[in-house]
């Protein structure tokens, strides 16, 4: 009786607790973040525009073992995945379908991009924006910047794709393809306003101007067959006294030796406020610092991935006995072989301009030494003779692109990567976008002084001629001065031209399997199945 009682009580008790404090269960936040209230002040946006070049540096320039990085460079007439020379990204060609990862991978990327840029776009202009009329023109002019960014690539890589031109707020399963020229179009009229409202007044640290968007502008007419506009766009920064081509020693590293051109990729070197007169935009890091880096402390997946992707794995060579002959140092990093370089990247496409800069031993290493004290062979040469295992060129030693890496490394160099910041636009690219607008044009004159200008920089023992200019050349060029920056598949896709250097350079599986319809990527097949209202045709060949 006692514990019925007891239990009687507490029912009763915690009834009344109920009954009497039903306002305590009525929730009431000191603050929350709405439309309304997210997306209201300059601060605020500028927050999302930060945002916007995080999305870029985060999620094209880094994920978990570098593999955004590598993926738009394996498979090209330029690089492999030597890793996996079966199943490595776009190694195999007969085995991709539309239900390939990568595919889908990109795809939700970009879109990504151009949601948050779709947002701050609508955003600006809402009624509880408190942006001023000139605050809304450059809010404005940076997100359609990086939206058409974002549909470049997919246009590029995919063809024809949905059009989305705003915030999407509500579940939908009606999309329907745009054709390409329609997509490289809309880029067109993002960049143009991009490049009428926005500042022409350079950025020292990585901020989008008129410059940058003049820059994507000129390859967008390009795609349109524009080649007046394309010139013109490519002329507004080649004429703008604040860029010029470096041809002078410069920086942080001055006192080492190298040149001009391993200058350019130095830490401390990559912006214009670092006296970096080259860079039109650059993605920045900032080691140590909170939103600086892929992460809040410093660890292997926080920096940029160049060294990790592109560098060998020299430090696994063993010595003719059979003994470890290496060991990883600061001044190489620790490479992981996740994008090796083709026989004509590194080697073919410098015959004849054995001398030029950007082939000198400070960009492209090519003299390897045993390092290990322990070793008989310490500081001896390593060569191809003397190799312990020949399979060992695969991933272990080939020639080391030297722009993806830098000495003394920040953080512990056994995390292969650096926190310099990275040109994603020079002006030397400019150059070869203007070259090949002239040659749409005709005037191959005009292209080879542009492809010359780069030559002489480099001071190449031959210039071009007139009668050699053709887009093939322009891709050489682009390989001599762009390798490791330059995403190649996005070119080559451009171009129509990913199956035909595949078959000639790619002398790894990937060359003996592309067909021509490989030219253009899949819509994600997961896509297309879920876009139920609306039937979408994938392209031709998947």
């Amino acid at each position: 009786m006692k514990t019925i009682y007891h239990l009687l009580l507490a029912v009763v008790a915690s009834a009344g607790l109920v009954s009497c404090s039903t306002d305590l269960l009525d929730e009431k936040p000191k603050s929350s973040y709405s439309p309304e209230n997210a997306y209201v002040t300059l601060a605020q946006f500028n927050q999302a525009i930060a945002d916007l070049h995080r999305t870029v540096r985060d999620e094209i320039y880094w994920e978990t073992d570098g593999t955004v990085i590598w993926a738009l460079f394996t498979g090209t007439d330029q690089a492999v995945d030597p890793t996996d020379l079966n199943a490595g990204p776009f190694a195999d060609y007969s085995m991709i379908t539309s239900s390939y990862y990568w595919f889908y991978h990109y795809w939700v990327r970009y879109y990504r991009l151009v949601a948050r840029a779709n947002t701050v776009i609508d955003r600006a202009t809402a009624k509880w924006s408190q942006l001023t009329p000139d605050e809304q023109l450059s809010v404005i002019g940076q997100a359609k910047f990086f939206r058409a960014y974002a549909y470049r690539c997919l246009a590029n890589l995919y063809g024809g794709v949905p059009k989305i031109d705003h915030e999407v707020t509500a579940p939908r399963k009606d999309f329907q393809r745009a054709t390409r020229e329609e997509i490289y179009d809309f880029c067109r009229e993002d960049l143009e306003y991009a490049s009428n409202n926005l500042t022409r007044e350079a950025d020292g640290r990585g901020g989008i101007t008129a410059g940058v968007a003049d820059h994507l502008l000129s390859e967008i007419y390009i795609c349109l067959g524009r080649w007046q506009d394309a010139v013109n766009a490519a002329t507004r920064v080649i004429d703008d006294p604040q860029y010029e081509l470096m041809t002078e020693r410069f920086g942080t590293r001055m006192d080492r030796p190298g040149d001009v051109f391993w200058d350019l990729f130095r830490t401390g070197n990559v912006n214009r406020e670092d006296g970096n007169k080259e860079t039109i935009w650059a993605l920045q890091y900032e080691f140590g610092v909170p939103g600086g880096q892929n992460g809040n402390i410093p660890t292997w997946n926080a920096g940029y991935p160049g060294e990790r992707a592109w560098g060998p794995r020299y430090w696994t060579l063993l010595d003719p006995t059979g003994a470890a002959g290496t060991l990883a140092c600061d001044s190489l990093g620790r490479g992981a072989s996740y994008v090796r370089p083709t026989y004509y990247a590194s080697t073919a496409v410098w015959k004849g301009d054995e001398k030029d800069m950007r082939n000198s031993e400070y960009n492209i290493k090519r003299n390897f030494y045993y390092n290990n004290p322990a070793s008989s062979y310490y500081k001896q040469l390593i060569t191809r003779e003397n190799l312990f295992n020949e399979a060992d060129t695969i991933m272990a030693f080939y020639p080391y692109i030297m722009k993806v890496t830098d000495y003394p490394h920040e953080s512990d160099y056994t995390q292969a990567q650096s926190f310099r910041d990275v040109a994603v636009m020079r002006l030397a690219e400019t150059y070869l976008l203007r070259a090949e607008a002239y040659l749409g044009m005709g005037r191959k004159d005009l292209a080879a002084a542009d492809i010359n200008e780069l030559r002489k920089r480099a001071h190449a023992e031959t210039m071009c001629t007139e009668a050699e200019v053709s887009i093939d050349y322009i891709l050489d060029e682009r390989t001599r001065e762009l390798l490791t920056e330059e995403f190649r598949m996005l070119t080559l896709c451009r171009l129509g031209k990913l199956y035909e250097r595949v078959v000639k350079y790619n002398d790894f599986k990937a060359g003996k399997t592309i067909s021509e319809h490989n030219n253009l990527w899949a819509i994600p097949q997961n896509e297309i199945d879920a876009n139920t209202d609306v039937k979408i045709e994938n392209n031709p060949g998947y």
